[in-house]
């Protein structure tokens, strides 16, 4: 019965938030975000920290084979990366929400 809950809370806090579009579109998820974890008692995982070195990596092995710094890539993409979060409601919204629910839990 639980599982059912929580996917029709999932569902509806996607279908609430594209509804809203805008700064909804974020918020809404957020606050789904926020109920998972205190309501539901579902831990906030870590950031993706295995993906990231991945990417890293590529970059860093693409960048020696064409002859260019791997620094200079590296350092494109962080700040492409960077755009991306601030510009995008819904990234904004979850590092908020996930921040503060570690912060309260503890």
């Amino acid at each position: 019965m639980l599982p059912g809950i929580e996917l029709a809370l999932l569902l509806a806090c996607i279908v609430i938030g594209a509804r809203l579009g805008g700064i909804g579109l974020g918020t809404i998820p957020g606050i789904g975000l926020l109920l998972f974890v205190f309501v539901f008692r579902l831990p906030p995982d870590s950031p993706p920290g295995t993906v990231l070195g991945m990417i890293i990596a590529v970059i860093a092995e693409v960048a020696r084979q064409v002859g260019v710094r791997p620094e200079r890539p590296i350092s494109a993409s962080v700040t492409a990366a960077q755009c991306g979060v601030i510009a995008s409601p819904i990234a904004a919204a979850t590092v908020i929400a996930t921040a503060l629910a570690r912060w309260l839990l503890a």
